[in-house]
């Protein structure tokens, strides 16, 4: 799931509707500007799959900061 960096995973726990998304969403804020970052158009793709993903089921973002 590029976002921050071109590495960023989301791990799910579909048995508790939870994903773990580290530094790539659910902050508030996404640094982009600090190298290595994902291009900016990887980035609005990851956003659309994580769209998919939370109408799936999933209700609870754990995220790295905040």
């Amino acid at each position: 799931m590029p976002a921050h960096t071109p590495g960023s995973i989301v791990l799910l726990d579909k048995q508790t509707e939870s994903c773990f998304s580290g530094d790539a969403f659910g902050s508030g804020q996404i640094w982009l500007q600090l190298k290595p970052t994902a291009p900016m158009v990887t980035y609005v793709g990851s956003l659309k799959k994580m769209t998919v993903i939370m109408n799936q089921g999933i209700t609870k973002i754990y995220c790295g900061h905040d």
